[in-house]
């Protein structure tokens, strides 16, 4: 049997977002950032957390940003093979759906790559 659009874009990203969740989606997501920062601030100091995508749509497409001061220790979280699944842990002890947490992204860039590279700019940086 041939899957409809709508089954197609439910597996690639998850599933659609229900009619009136995205306002949950989004408390969700700070309570999991503030856990995230909370767990990496002894170590980073100035890290913060950032994110997007069309959660209008579909929970699936979260990207998850963290933001730290320097490349050393952006390069020291990536260099955790861990690194997303401790990420996608706390964003599902926070509650976010549980058959979307294996779509979402999350990445590390630092403030120095992002003025070196993009002169400053965090959207070219992301884009």
């Amino acid at each position: 049997m041939t899957e409809t659009p709508a089954e197609t874009a439910d597996r690639l990203y998850g599933r659609r977002t229900r009619p009136g969740e995205e306002a949950s989606l989004e408390a969700t997501i700070a309570r999991a950032s503030a856990a995230i920062v909370a767990r990496l601030r002894p170590g980073i100091p100035t890290v913060s957390v950032f994110h997007f995508g069309a959660l209008d749509l579909f929970p699936g497409t979260l990207a998850i940003w963290v933001r730290t001061a320097t490349d050393p220790e952006r390069d020291a979280l990536l260099a955790d093979p861990k690194f997303p699944d401790k990420l996608r842990a706390q964003l599902g002890a926070a509650g976010y759906p549980a058959e979307c947490l294996g779509f979402v992204g999350f990445t590390a860039q630092s403030d120095e790559t992002v003025d070196r590279d993009y002169g400053g700019n965090w959207y070219y940086a992301v884009k």
